[in-house]
């Protein structure tokens, strides 16, 4: 399973184990997707980051 991110960077699973995944909105400003709390809203999957990122109008994953 490969996953590409930021369109220039291919990783592999064994890469995507054990991160710390957030999404960035780009609309209309680059800025962290926030929690209720106001922290970065934090993912421990790709997959559960990529959603949110989805829900985003400019939103992309990125990896910590």
């Amino acid at each position: 399973m490969e996953k590409t991110i930021f369109a220039a960077t291919t990783l592999t699973a064994e890469h995507l184990t054990g991160k710390t995944f957030y999404v960035i909105d780009l609309f209309p400003y680059p800025q962290f997707v926030m929690d209720e709390d106001g922290g970065n809203k934090e993912f421990d999957t790709f997959e559960a980051a990529q959603a949110e990122a989805d829900d985003c109008q400019g939103g992309i994953v990125a990896v910590f």
